[in-house]
Order: C-alpha cells, then structure tokens, then sequence
C-alpha cells in the first residue's frame, strides 16, 4: 500500500510543475501574384526547312532567321504582372517544347529572372522566343506550342 501512495504522490507533484507559455507569430500577407497576356507570341510565316529557325526577341515585333518568311503577324508577347505594391517578383519561364514532330520551341524572356512592382503594383513582362525545324517531318499548317512562366515572390 505504500508503494501507491508514493507513486500518486509522484503524479501530483509532476503536474504541479506544468505551466502554459504563449508565443507570438507574425507574418505579412502579401497580394496574390497575377498576370494578364496582353499580347501573345506570334512567329508569323515560318518555312519548314531542317535546320532553319525563326525567332522573335522579347519586345520586338520582327522575326528573325532563315525559317522566317514574310506574312503573318509578328509579335512578342507581353504579360501585366501584377501583385504587392513595391515588392519585386521572381521570374522563370520553361524550357523547350518539342509536342509537334521535328519542331522545337524555346521561350525567351531575356535574361530577367525578377521584376519590380513597384507603387503600381504591376511590370510588363516581354516574351520572345525561337522555333527550331529539327527533321523534315514538320508538318505544315497552323501549329500551337505553349511555354509556362512561373511567378514567385
């Protein structure tokens, strides 16, 4: 009977001893990242001859390149990336993309890899890119191919 007097008496003593502690978290919410296609990449006439490409640089409206033939609407494409005013977001854009036979796509943004929003809360962001005709299997016709940009504070 002792030994249970004891071992309660070792219960008790061990909750008297609890005690509660509060620690503080902070944070900041930011606004959520966004970005609007204002203008989409367009590579216009391209000749689907091996080993030629096209390519359109970001913010250019002229395609260059031995697979470019004249016609069609050239352009770069161009984002609203908008966001937390005065804060600078992370820029990247995927790699190539190779869905179409002996074609090859690679996006360009230039070299940047952040933008600043500034006290708008928004930047431009230019997208150019090259078409590679890898074989001669390209098939004619009006061809699609997509890239991803991803945006992070």
């Amino acid at each position: 009977m002792n030994k249970k007097i004891v071992f309660l008496g070792l219960l008790v003593s061990g909750a008297a001893t609890a005690a509660d502690f509060v620690g503080n978290v902070s944070f900041t919410l930011l606004t959520p990242i966004t970005a609007t296609e204002d203008n989409a990449l367009s590579l216009g006439n391209i000749i689907a001859k091996s080993g030629d490409s096209c390519t359109v640089a970001p913010g250019s409206s002229t395609a260059t390149g031995a697979a470019c033939s004249a016609g069609g609407t050239v352009s770069s494409a161009s984002f609203t990336v908008s966001g937390e005013t005065g804060t600078s977001v992370n820029v990247a854009i995927s790699g190539e993309d190779t869905s179409i036979t002996d074609v090859t796509f690679t996006p360009d943004i230039g070299g940047v890899n952040s933008l600043s929003l500034g006290g708008t809360g928004s930047a431009t962001l230019e997208v150019g890119g090259t078409v590679n005709i890898t074989g001669a299997s390209a098939p004619n016709g009006t061809q699609s191919l997509t890239y991803t940009l991803t945006l992070t504070y």
